[in-house]
Protein backbone atom coordinates (compact mmCIF):
# COMPACT_ATOMS: atom_id res chain seq x y z
CA UNK A 1 0.00 0.00 0.00
CA UNK A 2 1.04 3.56 -0.61
CA UNK A 3 0.23 6.88 1.03
CA UNK A 4 0.40 10.16 -0.86
CA UNK A 5 2.66 12.84 0.55
CA UNK A 6 3.15 16.40 -0.51
CA UNK A 7 0.64 19.11 -1.14
CA UNK A 8 -1.47 20.04 -4.14
CA UNK A 9 -0.40 23.56 -5.07
CA UNK A 10 -2.21 24.32 -8.30
CA UNK A 11 -4.70 22.70 -10.63
CA UNK A 12 -3.94 23.99 -14.14
CA UNK A 13 -6.59 24.28 -16.81
CA UNK A 14 -4.57 22.06 -19.16
CA UNK A 15 -5.34 19.02 -16.96
CA UNK A 16 -2.01 19.06 -15.12
CA UNK A 17 -1.46 19.60 -11.43
CA UNK A 18 1.45 21.05 -9.53
CA UNK A 19 2.38 19.25 -6.32
CA UNK A 20 5.13 20.04 -3.86
CA UNK A 21 6.93 17.50 -1.70
CA UNK A 22 8.17 18.01 1.86
CA UNK A 23 11.46 19.45 0.55
CA UNK A 24 9.45 22.13 -1.29
CA UNK A 25 10.34 20.83 -4.74
CA UNK A 26 7.55 21.44 -7.23
CA UNK A 27 6.40 18.89 -9.81
CA UNK A 28 3.89 19.16 -12.61
CA UNK A 29 2.06 15.89 -13.06
CA UNK A 30 -0.53 14.72 -15.54
CA UNK A 31 -4.23 14.40 -14.82
CA UNK A 32 -3.89 10.59 -14.74
CA UNK A 33 -0.94 10.68 -12.32
CA UNK A 34 -2.91 13.12 -10.15
CA UNK A 35 -5.94 10.80 -10.23
CA UNK A 36 -3.72 7.97 -8.98
CA UNK A 37 -1.94 10.20 -6.42
CA UNK A 38 -5.27 11.29 -4.94
CA UNK A 39 -6.32 7.64 -4.48
CA UNK A 40 -3.18 6.75 -2.51
CA UNK A 41 -4.63 6.93 1.00
CA UNK A 42 -2.68 4.11 2.64
CA UNK A 43 -5.76 1.86 2.56
CA UNK A 44 -6.61 1.50 -1.12
CA UNK A 45 -4.59 -1.16 -2.91
CA UNK A 46 -2.92 -0.59 -6.25
CA UNK A 47 -5.21 -3.30 -7.66
CA UNK A 48 -8.25 -1.29 -6.58
CA UNK A 49 -6.81 1.89 -8.09
CA UNK A 50 -6.05 0.05 -11.34
CA UNK A 51 -9.62 -1.28 -11.46
CA UNK A 52 -11.08 2.19 -10.87
CA UNK A 53 -8.80 3.67 -13.53
CA UNK A 54 -9.83 0.92 -15.94
CA UNK A 55 -13.52 1.63 -15.33
CA UNK A 56 -13.22 5.42 -15.53
CA UNK A 57 -10.75 5.50 -18.41
CA UNK A 58 -12.42 2.68 -20.32
CA UNK A 59 -9.11 0.89 -20.85
CA UNK A 60 -8.16 -2.71 -20.21
CA UNK A 61 -7.22 -3.73 -16.71
CA UNK A 62 -3.74 -4.72 -17.93
CA UNK A 63 -3.21 -1.25 -19.41
CA UNK A 64 -4.52 0.53 -16.31
CA UNK A 65 -2.29 -1.64 -14.09
CA UNK A 66 0.76 -0.69 -16.17
CA UNK A 67 -0.20 2.99 -15.92
CA UNK A 68 -0.77 2.78 -12.16
CA UNK A 69 2.52 1.00 -11.46
CA UNK A 70 4.46 3.40 -13.68
CA UNK A 71 2.85 6.48 -12.10
CA UNK A 72 3.53 5.27 -8.55
CA UNK A 73 7.15 4.54 -9.44
CA UNK A 74 7.60 8.08 -10.78
CA UNK A 75 5.75 9.63 -7.82
CA UNK A 76 8.07 7.73 -5.47
CA UNK A 77 11.09 9.20 -7.29
CA UNK A 78 9.67 12.66 -6.58
CA UNK A 79 8.98 11.81 -2.91
CA UNK A 80 5.26 12.30 -3.44
CA UNK A 81 4.28 8.85 -2.10
CA UNK A 82 5.56 6.50 0.56
CA UNK A 83 5.00 2.83 1.26
CA UNK A 84 2.95 2.05 4.34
Amino acid sequence: MYQKTGTLVKNNQDETLIITNDEKNYYEISYIAAFIWKKLDGQTSTDEISKTLSDVGQVSLDKSTDITVSAIKKLKEYDLVEEV
